[in-house]
This record gives structure tokens, C-alpha cells and sequence, in this order.
């Protein structure tokens, strides 16, 4: 084989591979794998010249070691959905607050579960504990006797962490800590301190 042919082989093996980890992982991780394909290839082709005192043929076919690597890791890896769902971001793609499956950075509306990204997002940034209607937190059987909502209490664990991006545990407790006993003590004698300990239990 000549080695310009050679090199074409090897050129359009590198782009193939690119294309591929740009299409799981963003332009920008194509570009790096293209660069770094290149890069060990020819260190491959220098040590297997050198180990083979300059068998071209050998230092040849040893380029595409590189590209086949490169071919396997893009592959094996996750893509840059299954990370976002995993990190909350990566890439040109989030998670979904509200059903927590990967969505584009751009979008408007989730594709998964429907929800209106921007206008909820921004309700969930102007977030109070106040805001929520105290019924919620608590159920009342035929008996007349009450008892704590978990799933409700769960929700609002869950908005107040995504209300607070970043911040620990502890501060969101206590950012929220003089609402959330104003809420517990309008609520049945009962439940008061049930509903503040299962509530604290996702910040503690």
C-alpha cells in the first residue's frame, strides 16, 4: 500500500471515530478525540519504526491502533444524556427538574413529561414554604384522625433543594426553618412534630 493511501485510510478512520464521540458527547469531545487520535497515532508510528528498525508496513498498520482505541472509548462511555441524568448537567444537555430525564439546554418544554421548563423553573426560583397549601402535609381518615402526607412532604423536600441549587442541606434548612414552623403549628396538634421531623430527615 502506498503511504499516501495510507495516510487516507487513517485520516478518514479519525474522522469517522470524531464523529461519533461528537454525536454522544458534544463538538467539543469530538475536536479532543480527533487531536488525540492524531497525536498517538503518530507516536505509534515513530515507536514502531524505530522498534522495527523503519518497517514502514509495520509502522503503518500500527497507526490505526489509535483511531480502533479511540473507536472502543467513545463506544464504551457514557454519553452526554446518561450524564446529565447522573450530574445534572453535561454537555449540550440538562436534567429535567421535574422528571429528572435528559433534556436539551435550550429547551422549552420537556419532551418526557411535558412540563413548561422555563416558566416552572422560574417558579421554582421564587419558591417560598409559605406559598404551600397546609392540607397538603397532612390526611384525614373517616375517623377523623390525621396523619402526615409523605409523598407530599417528600415533593417539598424536593422543591426546596431545587430552589436552592448548590447549597448544602443545612443552609437550606435554615433559610427556610422560621416558614416551615409557622406551616407545622398551623397544622393539628398531631402531626406537628411528626411533619417536622419527616420533613427535617432530607436535610439531615
Amino acid at each position: 500500500m502506498e503511504p499516501i493511501f495510507g495516510f487516507m485510510i487513517f485520516f478518514l478512520a479519525t474522522i469517522i471515530v470524531s464523529v461519533i464521540a461528537a454525536k454522544r458527547n458534544g463538538v467539543s469531545v469530538g475536536i479532543l478525540y480527533f487531536i488525540l487520535i492524531c497525536a498517538v497515532g503518530f507516536g505509534l508510528v515513530v515507536l514502531a519504526s524505530n522498534i522495527t528498525n523503519r518497517n514502514g508496513m509495520i509502522a503503518g498498520i500500527s497507526a490505526f491502533i489509535s483511531p480502533f482505541l479511540g473507536l472502543v472509548v467513545a463506544l464504551s462511555s457514557s454519553n452526554s444524556e446518561r450524564r446529565a441524568v447522573l450530574t445534572g448537567e453535561s454537555g449540550e444537555y440538562k436534567k429535567c427538574p421535574f422528571c429528572a430525564e435528559a433534556i436539551r439546554k435550550e429547551a422549552i418544554r420537556c419532551k418526557h413529561c411535558g412540563s413548561d421548563i422555563k416558566k416552572e423553573t422560574e417558579a421554582i426560583k421564587t419558591f417560598r414554604v409559605s406559598d404551600m397549601e397546609l392540607n397538603e402535609f397532612f390526611v384525614t381518615d373517616k375517623k377523623g384522625n390525621h396523619d402526615i402526607n409523605y409523598a407530599k412532604i417528600h415533593a417539598l423536600a424536593t422543591i426546596m433543594k431545587q430552589a436552592n441549587p448548590g447549597a448544602n442541606s443545612t443552609d437550606i434548612w435554615d433559610k427556610n426553618k422560621d416558614e416551615i414552623i409557622a406551616l407545622k403549628n398551623m397544622m393539628p396538634s398531631v402531626v406537628r412534630e411528626k411533619f417536622e421531623k419527616q420533613l427535617h430527615s432530607y436535610f439531615s
